[in-house]
């Protein structure tokens, strides 16, 4: 059995850690909901990421597209996609 102290660190610890998670999976929340509205607005995921910081690619914003776009733009996508490519 491990000592009193080191459980209340363990258990500290593991409180911290469990709200950072909470936090980072509301954080990619907001920021899958903002880098939609803006493929929305643009309606294309390169012109998206070349206006936001290069952590932001046209990659991360197809994701969040995939996430939370209704079945009509997932038509939208692939041919907005699909006429960029060519």
């Amino acid at each position: 059995m491990i000592s009193t102290d080191l459980k209340i660190e363990a258990l500290d610890v593991e409180a911290e850690f469990q709200a950072l998670r909470a936090s980072l999976a509301d954080a990619k929340a907001k920021r899958d909901r903002v880098l939609y509205a803006a493929w929305r607005e643009v309606k294309d995921s390169r012109v998206v990421a070349s206006d936001l910081p290069r952590t932001i690619t046209a990659a991360t914003v197809r994701g969040a597209v995939l996430r939370l776009a209704p079945p009509s733009d997932f038509v939208q996508l692939s041919l907005l996609e699909l006429a960029g490519a060519s």
